[in-house]
């Protein structure tokens, strides 16, 4: 199976998947989808020949807007993309691309949805509405993506106590431990089919939690 990554930023997220499926037998991290080609996921890509798209108006400068997200989904059908995974990317993604793969999109938010999604609701902006609530648990929250922001059907969580001296970084920090270790995780048994899907709900069928 090839999987896509989409990222914007420095590529943490994306180095640590690209190095999850190195040498796995049956994923493969063959893309990287990116509206900024300057940014770090970038940068990773090309040190380990990995193709990058650059998915972004100025691409196109001759194409009908409507037109560009298609000029993608033919592009991921070429390079036999079967699952695709957001790792700070910094666009929202068109409902045809969603349409196109339906329950085939993850995304990773940093804390536990339903709470502290939406709008705004990313990076830092999303610790400091943690603190400002008083909640005494956040964490990380993987979801499949559908046409509405941070709504889409639940796939694996982790949770962490919130401290009374924690403040934005320290939160930030411990999401990104988290992410970095599960995210890869998550990603391959979504990718190899290994969960239940039922009365709404998503479950995992191995247990990929450390001890």
């Amino acid at each position: 199976m090839n999987i896509a990554v989409f990222a914007s930023g420095n590529g943490s997220n994306f180095n640590s998947i690209l190095n999850y499926f190195k040498s796995h037998d049956e994923v493969k991290v063959t893309l990287l989808v990116s509206n900024k080609l300057n940014c770090g996921a970038v940068e990773i890509a090309r040190k380990n020949n990995v193709e990058v798209f650059h998915y972004s108006k100025k691409s196109f400068p001759e194409s009908d807007i409507q037109e560009i997200p298609h000029r993608l989904i033919s592009f991921l059908i070429q390079k036999s993309i079967s699952l695709i995974a957001l790792a700070g990317y910094m666009k929202i993604v068109e409902p045809v691309i969603i349409e196109n793969y339906s329950q085939k999109i993850l995304n990773i938010h940093p804390a536990l949805l339903p709470a502290f999604g939406g709008k705004d609701m990313y990076g830092e902006n999303v610790q400091r509405a943690v603190i400002d609530s008083g909640v005494k648990v956040s964490g990380v929250t993987i979801h499949f993506v559908n046409e509405n922001y941070d709504e889409g059907k639940i796939i694996f969580q982790k949770s962490f106590e919130v401290n009374v001296e924690d403040t934005v970084e320290s939160l930030s920090g411990k999401v990104k431990q988290i992410e970095l270790e599960y995210y890869p995780k998550v990603i391959e048994q979504v990718a190899l089919g290994n969960y239940t899907s039922g009365d709404g709900r998503i479950f995992l069928t191995n247990n990929i939690n450390s001890n």
